[in-house]
């Protein structure tokens, strides 16, 4: 329900309004009537009720319930300009403007609900000459006063004060905006300079950082003025040139070119920077000591805001561990290509060795004893096992993962490296094996060891620059108790093996003897690409050992390795002796060489075994799913084409799982006697076939007298 607001102006009574209405020619409701409320309106009283409903400023009316005008005071027509009767039975929404009408019916007819409440509100009503003017309305509705029946309205011209206070509200506004501008700007004043305070305190803790970045930095860091002349240099430029600040500071930059290839580089280099831009390079730069290192530089122009050319900024990483690794890449992947290489003469080569073999030996059961070409016939199959041993040198050396470290005897592997170097080295360089242990067992990784002898081998070899000389290998025991009779200051007293690598060439000097050790370097630009020697001193730490070097200019030079004795003696596993007689059973032989399928067929044909002979493994394992039972061993090559020996023995064994399978090869990575024997496989042979050996290890698994695996 509205009320009307505080302080608002009087509204008349019934008892008011009746006496108005009577004294303004209101309809009398009888004579007598009249006479009697004449009578009770006379006096002052009425009088001035009379007047001031006249004389108001306000604009009077009795509205029905349904908004039409019942009465209207003299106040219509002099606010609004309209007559009295023209008003009478009007609709009061007509007066009011369209966009307020529908706030007035709504409070007519929540008032028209409820007896004696109260409503007000503004709104624009218009002149009979068409203005509009702004009134401040306030009804009470007066259904139960049988001279009024009706609701009560005042309306005053709140005009010139709504456009007073609507001209304050706007002023209010403006000075409302105008300080809040005003606020907003001293804000973003106060904010820009903390702002800039900021930004030059972090300008400042950057620049102190920058400094403290090239000063502590691992980068080289140069400046220089635009002639070149430097002007600054940080540590890491004096760690790695062996320059002092105060010893460089002042030179032309130029004073650090190597004097060689790289001249064109530094024309290059001062070329791009005079055209204004950036260079970038690998270039070699020279130490105090006059030694020359790489670094990757880049080098920019420093102008100022005018674009005036002030500095130029060097910035430097050496290089020299990056070219070692990229040496050490190269090296890796020779010797991985070299492996590789190795692996598949091996496998060609084995399979040559194993036909030349072979029919070598039927030849010998062939030809009568007293022959002459007896001897010639054994001279091949001689020739035949120096192959066969050359390849195990071979395959030995390009052997890529580390093995495990047990008892190992020295000496066959230093037999076994000299000769190796037989064969790569002149026939007029002398080598000289002078073994005084009995067999030197240490406990190392035999091919670390083999490495480490080829190395110091080939070093001493390369020493020998003419062709000629002598290489000398000797092995020998070392014993000392005594600490000050130490050969090398890692060593502690005990029995040692000694082996000592000498040659005859023209020796180390003092000053390079101190660097031999260090990776990739080397005095041999054109023949070595510096990692054997390293290498050595590697492999001699990782067992505990120890290494010297004792040479003179001329005389040359000597390199003897120590490692630990060990005092036990290697207990290897003795094979039972195997009884071999005339063989017997049914044996499926697979190679897809021909003449190895000939040579297998006809060598077991000759101790006793029925064969059945196959060049192509898929034709091999139709034969066999024919009739598992009748056979009684298979003997087959790994690789083959279709199907590989261990796929082929896997499906073997799926039939027949008690099966014995004996799996040859020349060469392989995929397969190893661990993983064959790991699979079912009983042996796991490499070739070539030598008749003996398969004899005796196809007599050991049929008779069941053991399952070795040959080595």
């Amino acid at each position: 329900m509205d009320k009307p607001k505080e302080g608002r102006r009087h509204i008349p009574d019934r008892d008011e309004l009746h006496a108005a209405v009577q004294g303004t020619g209101g309809r009398p409701e009888g004579e007598k009537s009249r006479r009697e409320h004449a009578e009770k309106d006379q006096g002052e009283s009425g009088e001035h009720f009379r007047t001031l409903i006249e004389n108001s400023l306000d604009l009077m009316m009795v509205l029905k319930e349904d908004g039409t005008v019942a009465y209207a005071g003299p106040s219509l027509e002099r606010i609004l300009g309209y007559r009295r009767r023209d008003s009478s039975n009007r609709g009061f929404l007509e007066f009011v403007d369209e966009k307020d009408r529908e706030r007035l019916r709504d409070r007519i007819v929540q008032s028209a609900k409820i007896a004696g409440s109260t409503f007000s509100l503004d709104l624009n009503m218009r002149r009979k000459d068409g203005a509009w003017r702004t009134f401040e309305i306030i009804g009470k509705h007066l259904p139960n006063d049988p001279k009024v029946k009706g609701i009560i309205v005042n309306g005053r011209d709140v005009t010139e004060r709504k456009q007073m206070e609507e001209k304050l509200r706007r002023m209010n506004n403006e000075l409302e905006a105008r300080v809040e501008e005003r606020t907003a700007e001293l804000r973003n004043a106060h904010e820009r300079l903390e702002r800039e305070i900021r930004e030059h305190r972090e300008s400042e803790e950057e620049r102190a950082r920058m400094a403290t970045a090239i000063e502590k930095g691992g980068d080289c860091v140069i400046i220089t003025d635009p002639e070149g002349v430097i002007q600054y240099v940080n540590p890491a430029f004096e760690k790695a040139s062996l320059y002092s600040r105060e010893e460089i500071t002042g030179r032309d930059f130029s004073f650090l070119k190597v004097e060689g290839p790289d001249g064109s580089i530094w024309s290059d280099m001062w070329d791009t920077l005079k055209e204004g831009n950036v260079w970038a390079g690998r270039i070699t730069n020279r130490k105090k000591d006059g030694s020359a290192y790489a670094v990757e530089r880049t080098m920019s122009p420093i102008r100022d805001g005018a674009g005036r050319l002030m500095n130029y900024l060097v910035v430097e990483r050496d290089m020299t561990e990056q070219v070692g690794l990229e040496a050490e890449l190269r090296q890796a992947q020779k010797m991985q290509a070299i492996g590789t290489l190795a692996g598949g003469i091996a496998h060609d080569f084995n399979n040559i060795l194993a036909a030349m073999i072979g029919f070598t030996e039927l030849a010998l059961d062939d030809v009568e004893q007293e022959s002459p070409a007896v001897r010639h016939l054994q001279q091949v199959r001689k020739a035949g096992h120096r192959g066969r041993d050359l390849i195990k040198q071979i395959l030995t050396f390009s052997r890529q993962a580390e093995g495990e470290k047990k008892p190992v005897q020295v000496v066959p592997i230093v037999r076994e490296v000299l000769k190796l170097m037989r064969a790569s080295l002149p026939s007029t360089i002398e080598i000289r094996p002078i073994i005084e242990a009995e067999g030197g067992l240490i406990f190392a990784d035999a091919v670390q060891i083999h490495q480490l002898l080829i190395n110091l081998a080939t070093n001493a070899g390369q020493a020998l620059r003419g062709g000629k000389g002598a290489l000398e290998a000797r092995v020998r025991d070392f014993t000392f108790s005594d600490a000050s009779d130490a050969p090398h200051p890692d060593m502690e007293p005990g029995s040692y093996v000694k082996i000592s690598i000498s040659d005859t060439g023209s020796g180390i000097d003092e000053v390079i003897k101190e660097r031999i050790f260090e990776p990739f370097f080397t005095t041999r630009q054109t023949e070595s690409a510096g990692m054997g020697l390293s290498v050595v001193y590697g492999i001699v730490k990782s067992h505990n050992g120890a290494i010297t070097v004792s040479s003179a200019p001329g005389k040359g030079a000597t390199f003897t390795v120590y490692f630990r004795k060990l005092k036990e003696a290697v207990h290897t596993e003795k094979a039972r002796p195997v009884h071999i007689s005339k063989g017997k059973g049914r044996i499926l032989f697979v190679d897809d060489e021909e003449a190895l399928v000939e040579i297998a067929k006809q060598m077991l044909e000759r101790l006793g075994y029925e064969v059945v002979a196959e060049k192509d493994s898929v034709k091999a394992l139709k034969q066999f799913q024919r009739d598992p039972a009748k056979f009684d061993l298979v003997i087959t090559d790994q690789t083959m084409p279709n199907m590989t020996g261990i796929e082929l023995a896997k499906k073997l064994m799926s039939i027949k799982k008690d099966l014995p399978i004996i799996l040859c090869t020349g060469f392989s990575e995929v397969i190893s006697p661990e993983s064959a024997k790991a699979i079912g496989i009983r042996e796991f042979v490499m070739k070539p076939i030598i008749k003996n050996e398969m004899e005796e290890t196809i007599s050991r698994i049929l008779t069941g007298a053991g399952t070795g695996k040959r080595k």
